[in-house]
């Protein structure tokens, strides 16, 4: 599950700056980024917002400068589990809300190549870095969130990847979108929602990690079936508010 945004090609992409550029365009994309598994990869050729409304016309390899971001949640083994990072640009990613790789560059041939590194052994590097009493991956078995920000900033191509064979589970997201010409700043909220899900209040992105969520109260499924009523109000600078409702349908998958 992903979003992305487009910027101005001299926007000087920054991590920190993602989604404040008042020229960027944002939104969910239609089809996930995982497609497998064991996550995904695309070389030279990711471009997931071509065929979205809004994006840049033209060749998808002149649609460059876009942002990506994929949150999803990893069960693993410290043993057994491996990742596998790959990216040809600017790659971020954070396991528990730490970080992991930092990488800054441009069609970095080693980086689209792809960096591999066992869940233990990066573990080891996060308390090397952080301190050898940092609560990072203490369980031998266990689930982590996994969150994923990529900048693609540089032509010819674009490639990302991210793979493991542990279990993955995307995390629902959902952005809103409002009318351009309303007044700033605008305030998110959710007046209505399944447990454990959030919304950012500056930009109306909603994450909902439901396997996390629900595997307590449903040990057997990490969701329970149903139907999951959501309400998002929005307020501008001016006080006047507007309402988005919808309801997420749940269906456990058949036995095989």
């Amino acid at each position: 599950t992903a979003f992305f945004a487009l910027y101005p090609s001299d926007s000087g992409l920054r991590f920190a700056s993602w989604f404040t550029h008042p020229d960027a365009l944002s939104c969910t994309l239609s089809s996930a980024l995982l497609s497998s598994e064991s996550g995904f990869w695309q070389t030279e050729t990711f471009f997931p917002h071509a065929n979205e409304v809004g994006s840049p016309q033209g060749e998808p390899r002149n649609q460059h400068a876009f942002t990506v971001e994929a949150h999803l949640r990893l069960d693993y083994d410290l043993a057994e589990t491996w990742i596998h990072f790959a990216s040809d640009d600017d790659m971020w990613v954070y396991i528990d809300g730490r970080l992991v790789l930092a990488h800054d560059g441009r069609q970095s041939t080693r980086t689209t190549e792809g960096l591999d590194m066992s869940l233990a052994t990066l573990r080891e590097k996060v308390r090397d870095r952080d301190g050898a009493e940092t609560p990072f991956l203490d369980s031998a078995t266990g689930s982590c969130r996994v969150d994923i920000f990529f900048a693609e900033r540089e032509t010819p191509n674009s490639s990302l990847g991210f793979k493991s064979n542990g279990g993955l589970h995307p995390v629902y997201a959902y952005q809103a979108v409002t009318d351009a010409d309303l007044p700033t700043p605008l305030s998110f909220s959710l007046t209505q929602a399944p447990p454990g899900m959030n919304i950012d209040a500056r930009t109306g992105r909603v994450l909902w990690d439901y396997v996390a969520q629900n595997r307590d109260a449903n040990p057997d499924n990490d969701i329970a079936a149903g139907n999951y009523p959501v309400t998002i109000l929005v307020t501008d600078s001016r006080g006047y508010s507007a309402t988005q409702s919808f309801t997420i349908h749940v269906q456990l998958p058949s036995a095989p």
